[in-house]
């Protein structure tokens, strides 16, 4: 599922895309290799939420993008591709203030992302100012 779901991605398309990351993580969230798979599951459930959020992106579905990865950061507080795509769908809502704490968030928690901390500030202040 998830490969398939790399596969639709790297063609463009989005929604084939986005359900199967989807079933990937009902399968995992309902136990069924969890047992053998140990902390891996977890850790496969957080990459299709994080592929889903990017799909929602793509698709400029920008509440469920914010949901998405919302759910990763509640399992993995302060991941810096779920601050950069949430903040990216909540300028897109003009939801420029939450936006820029989760820019300020990325910052703090990753030097490796500081340019695209930067990156997305720029972006902010424009939308802002628009």
């Amino acid at each position: 599922m998830r490969e398939r779901g790399h596969g639709h991605f790297r063609a463009g398309k989005w929604d084939s895309a986005d359900a199967e990351y989807k079933e990937c993580v009902e399968v995992l969230e309902s136990g069924g290799p969890t047992r053998e798979w140990g902390d891996k599951a977890s850790e496969v459930s957080t990459m299709c939420l994080l592929n889903r959020g990017l799909c929602k992106l793509k698709l400029k579905e920008w509440e469920e993008a914010v949901r998405l990865c919302s759910m990763v950061l509640k399992v993995k507080e302060g991941n810096p591709k779920a601050l950069y795509r949430r903040a990216q769908a909540l300028m897109q809502l003009q939801e420029y203030d939450r936006a820029k704490d989760d820019i300020s968030e990325l910052e703090r928690v990753s030097k490796e992302d500081e340019a695209l901390a930067k990156r997305l500030m720029v972006d902010w202040h424009k939308g802002k100012d628009a």
